[in-house]
């Protein structure tokens, strides 16, 4: 999440993050916090807290403990910086929750090494006042510690087969936890797991300018449900931030353009599952190794957004083992070493091949696989164009749009055309967004308050701004054509019989079946019924129209 709003003046961004960071660090009682975690151990052994470790990341502060133990036990306490994950309590709640649900289910599932987690709070009703987590300290480094220290990574990454096929296997076993629905992962009071609301970097920076609506968190049993209320709630959250540049008519047209993408991205085989337990950020970072020890995996940290995610998701080449493919200002921003586009274009090959002969070990099918294998990165890039803010230069963009229409199709011309055409001016009216000046020349008429249409919750702003009057035969036009703003949205279900049935989105709310000529009305209630698949018995047929929330 790089928007942030500790503003302003002219200091850069990320120092004013950073010191934010830092004075939430100070602002804890480590004394207290000791106190607490030799409470929770419980065994008589002073501990003590080792602030020259301490760390401060982007979303986390890491402070260490040490335990006058035998052992030398070492423990880590984690808390998140408010309002670096989210500024909303029960938000933040829901991660801390989700990220110790998701780290004992996998402790106890896979041989993935995953700290302990031993005490925490996910509330600020606990004597250190904020929110926090207890658990063992990951042993090993990254790689990326390893660059820092200065060890020779060129010879480093000659060694790294053994690596390389452990994550490989680790990935696999995430894979082989599926699940009925995308979401986060919660804990019941009983001990059992549920699928709860999702929990992504999206939700949690564009909810805080919606108010938190949780219609956007699913859960969801659709991939393309999924997909289609994740770029609703980026043009929505985009719509509602002023901190930033105001959302424009063109970038509202580039977010609905992305979205034409997905039918040629999303794999039909995998629309309504499985959807397995990923880590979602499963890459060197996060991947601590023993060097000494032929580089063996020792900790796999950073829960905090780990989620139910499609399995098109999921079976992917990892974003460093493909950095060498990046768009140029990609690689840039990320500032890409040498030795990490050697280590891409010399064990990717391998990487697919450990993956697959996981994969395949657990009983994957293999012509999924690859067509997975072929297309992980493009969707991937596709998804963080659909959730995060479309990239600046449109270079991403560029890639995805070549790839489905070749170089002679320019994008940036469909999205000019689009500014033109009928649609675009409804849109425009009923977003209250603001017309380019040739456009607004033509709509003419004399400014009034645009208040011709009755606020509704797809209505981005409240109260609505002053805008140009459209023409009578415009409005008119558009009181018509506003109904089609959900029938274009194409979700597709799982029937009894394994059948896929697309079903167009009809802003009434109903359903219509047509059965041997004959057209009948159905309830969306029965249509949710049975969960995952909807049992409406012989009234369901190819030809099925309608909504369903």
């Amino acid at each position: 999440m790089s928007e942030k709003s500790w503003n302003t003046g002219d200091t850069p961004l990320e120092i004013l993050l950073e010191e934010e960071a830092r004075r939430q660090y100070n602002s804890i009682d480590l004394d207290k916090l000791a106190e607490i975690a030799a409470r929770v151990r419980n065994n008589g052994e002073k501990c003590t807290p080792l602030p020259t470790l301490t760390r401060i990341g982007g979303s986390n502060i890491i402070v260490f403990l040490a335990f006058e133990d035998e052992e030398n036990t070492r423990w880590t306490a984690r808390f998140p910086v408010r309002g670096m994950i989210t500024f909303d309590n029960d938000l933040l709640s829901d991660v801390i929750e989700s990220m110790v649900a998701t780290m004992r289910y996998v402790a106890e599932r896979t041989c993935i090494p995953v700290p302990n987690v031993h005490y925490w709070n996910s509330t600020s009703d606990n004597e250190l006042g904020r929110p926090f987590v207890l658990m063992d300290t990951a042993k090993g480094v990254s790689l990326y510690d390893l660059e820092q220290v200065g060890i020779n990574m060129d010879e480093s990454i000659q060694k790294l087969s053994g690596f390389i096929d452990e994550w490989a296997m680790y990935v696999a076993e995430l894979a082989s936890l599926p699940f009925p629905q995308i979401g986060s992962l919660f804990r019941n009071p009983d001990g059992s797991c549920r699928v709860g609301k999702l929990c992504t970097a999206a939700n949690l920076h564009y909810l805080h300018f919606l108010q938190k609506s949780d219609k956007f968190r699913g859960p969801f049993r659709s991939v393309a449900d999924f997909l289609i209320k994740t770029s609703e709630l980026k043009i929505q959250g985009r719509k509602a931030n002023t901190e930033i540049n105001p959302y424009s008519y063109d970038d509202f047209l580039q977010d609905k353009l992305i979205e034409t993408l997905i039918p040629y991205y999303l794999e039909p085989d995998v629309v309504n599952g499985p959807f397995v337990l990923s880590h979602v950020d499963f890459d060197l970072q996060n991947i601590l190794v023993d060097q000494k020890n032929g580089f063996k995996i020792t900790g796999v940290v950073d829960w905090d957004l780990a989620a139910i995610v499609p399995l098109q998701s999921h079976l992917r080449v990892p974003d460093l083992l493909i950095c060498d493919q990046w768009t140029s200002s990609r690689r840039e921003t990320k500032a890409i070493a040498g030795w990490q586009l050697e280590l891409a274009k010399r064990y990717r090959p391998l990487y697919k091949q450990c993956l697959r002969r996981h994969l395949l070990a657990k009983f994957f099918n293999q012509y999924l696989l690859d067509i997975l294998d072929e297309d992980g990165y493009r969707w991937s890039r596709l998804l963080w164009l659909i959730s995060e803010n479309s990239d600046e230069d449109g270079a991403e963009l560029e890639v995805l749009w070549k790839y489905v229409y070749g170089p002679d199709v320019s994008w940036q011309e469909v999205v000019k055309n689009m500014a033109t055409a009928t649609w675009g001016s409804v849109m425009a009216e009923r977003l209250a967004l603001p017309l380019p000046e040739d456009l607004e020349a033509e709509a003419g008429g004399e400014e009034r308050p645009a208040s011709s249409r009755p606020l509704t919750e797809d209505t981005l702003m409240s109260p609505r701004p002053v805008t140009k009057d459209f023409g009578w035969k415009t409005r008119s036009a558009n009181k018509l054509r506003w109904g089609w703003w959900h029938t274009k949205q194409l979700v597709l279900f799982r029937m009894g019989n394994g059948d896929r049935v697309p079903i167009l989105m009809d802003h009434r709310g109903e359903v219509e079946v047509q059965e041997k000529g004959k057209i009948r009305t159905i309830s969306p209630k029965k249509l949710k019924r049975g969960g995952s698949e909807i049992q409406i018995g012989k009234l369901l047929t190819s030809n099925l129209k309608g909504r369903v929330e």
